[in-house]
């Protein structure tokens, strides 16, 4: 009996089709370009983000498994054009924010597009899951990095503190950095287990796809990837403090690979708990092991080796929009991407020209490593001790932007100053006048006290929040072209009463604001 079938899949691709789907990707990648080395540079040297390098492997081997399905017929729909407008609009607000994430998330959904475009929602939805691999190996948001990440050192140094003492070794913690007496070992933000954190979700959602399905236990069996980033850093860590022959080379990269092989024996033994406590049923275990491809197989209509029918002829409304979404990259790529470049803002004088004496303080400069200039990304700091007699020290520290870009930009100094072991005993947000907020801290380390203040001076405007920071740069970006900013910080020792370190820095306050837009050009278009 010879079988009837309305598709021949030898057709699930015209000729046309793969033509016009290459010159959208070719397009996409010309403009794209300047966005797409640095995010492949970046994952390929950051080790928080090495489980990026077998991503392709895994969605080659998916796609080997969906290879059946994906030889259907493709059908174009014209709401690619949708989704290819939403990942321009996506990339334009990320490079006025500079948020570097947005816009390289943006990739991801212009991929979706282009899919869609070619074969519709039906394989957008087959191919989900590569899409989520490829955005979950996007570097995060810097200042979410940071925050995190001095987060992730001071949990792993605490539990590495307190490992080393249970072995029997005296230890002092200061913060990020472990005091073993003969020496210190500083938990770095290489060192804070972001990676492991990282790597181990990546590595979870992969188990997950191939061997569980049901919601609940996905997301416990990703929580729990959580401790386990943390206690394996923090081992990490105690070994490195009891044998320094772990600190670098072969054997610190051994140690790392071993926790992450033990990783995937950890997933096994938690899901093998949840399975025991709540079975899979059959079908939800077929899921897990590829069963569900296996049956698309023999699901499919075999079409008889004598047969010659066709399958149907592309309709002239494939091609259409195939065309139309050809020609939105054409038209909108070179807007997105140079549609928000901005030019440089130079300071009006240099900073070595900063006035050393402000009314009764009397200051002198204090030099800063180059090392600590680049890990701020700024182009021109200023460092300076100031004195008054009658009152008391405070020191000024300015850091200036020319242009902020996502991994240079202004960001809070309350990461750097936690991270060396300040503990913050106070915190809030004051006007000095109106329209001019200022964050106002009270910092611990062991019985010393700091005051701060800090805000950011940026065309003109002083902002005291982080995200009213980057809500500023995207405003004015469009509005002036412009995105060069200063983050500006008071620092003071307490050791009285807090009223006097804060009239302290009033005092010398008073004396800095006239200064400032001497060397910091305000918000008026005619100074750019």
């Amino acid at each position: 009996m010879v079988g009837t079938f309305h598709q021949s899949p030898t057709l699930w691709l015209t000729l046309g089709q793969v033509f016009m789907g290459l010159a959208l990707l070719l397009a996409l990648g010309y403009y794209l370009w300047p966005a797409l080395v640095p995010l492949a540079t970046r994952i390929a040297n950051d080790d928080n983000y090495s489980s990026g390098l077998i991503i392709p492997l895994v969605i080659g081997y998916i796609l080997y498994r969906k290879w059946p399905e994906l030889r259907q017929p493709w059908r174009p729909s014209w709401w690619g054009l949708a989704v290819l407008t939403l990942g321009f609009g996506l990339f334009f607000l990320g490079a006025v924010l500079t948020i570097e994430y947005i816009s390289q998330l943006s990739l991801v959904v212009l991929l979706a597009g282009v899919l869609w475009l070619l074969g519709g929602w039906q394989r957008v939805k087959q191919l989900g899951f590569p899409l989520l691999l490829l955005a979950m190996v996007i570097p995060l948001p810097q200042f979410f990095i940071s925050k995190l990440t001095l987060r992730m050192q001071l949990a792993s140094s605490q539990l590495a503190a307190e490992m080393l003492r249970l072995a029997g070794y005296p230890v002092a913690l200061f913060g990020n950095v472990i005091d073993l007496g003969d020496r210190q070992l500083q938990v770095v933000a290489a060192c804070s287990g972001l990676g492991y954190l990282f790597n181990a979700l990546g590595l979870g959602v992969i188990f997950c796809y191939f061997f569980q399905r049901q919601a609940w236990k996905v997301v416990l069996l990703l929580l729990a990837m959580i401790p386990f980033a943390i206690v394996g850093n923090a081992t990490r860590l105690a070994c490195i403090g009891i044998w320094p022959i772990f600190e670098k080379g072969f054997w610190h990269a051994s140690f790392g690979l071993s926790i992450f092989i033990l990783g995937f024996d950890y997933l096994r033994g938690i899901n093998w708990l949840l399975n025991y406590v709540s079975p899979m049923s059959t079908r939800e275990e077929g899921k897990g092991k590829g069963e569900k491809d296996a049956d698309l197989i023999h699901e499919m209509p075999i079409p008889n080796p004598g047969s010659t029918l066709p399958g149907p002829r592309p309709r002239f409304s494939s091609y259409a929009s195939l065309a139309a979404g050809l020609v939105l990259v054409l038209v909108i790529s070179p807007f997105a991407v140079k549609g928000v470049q901005v030019t440089p803002v130079p300071l009006k004088q240099s900073f070595e020209r900063f006035p050393m004496q402000l009314g009764p303080w009397e200051g002198r400069h204090v030099h800063v490593e180059s090392s600590i200039v680049a890990a701020t990304g700024a182009d021109k700091v200023l460092n300076a001790d100031f004195t008054n007699p009658a009152q008391g020290p405070v020191s000024l520290w300015i850091a200036y932007y020319e242009n902020q870009r996502s991994r240079a930009s202004v960001h809070s100094p309350m990461t750097c100053l936690i991270g060396s072991g300040w503990k913050t005993a106070h915190t809030e947000v004051f006007e000095l006048a109106p329209g001019k907020p200022i964050n106002f801290l009270i910092l611990d380390q062991g019985g010393n006290r700091m005051a701060v203040y800090y805000w950011y001076f940026e065309r003109g405007r002083w902002l005291a929040s982080d995200y009213g920071h980057k809500l500023g740069i995207g405003l004015d970006r469009l509005r002036l072209g412009r995105a060069d900013g200063a983050l500006v910080r008071l620092t003071t020792p307490v050791t009285g009463d807090v009223g006097q370190a804060k009239a302290r820095m009033d005092s010398f306050l008073h004396q800095l604001r006239p200064i400032l837009p001497e060397f910091i050009k305000d918000d008026k278009r005619s100074e750019k």
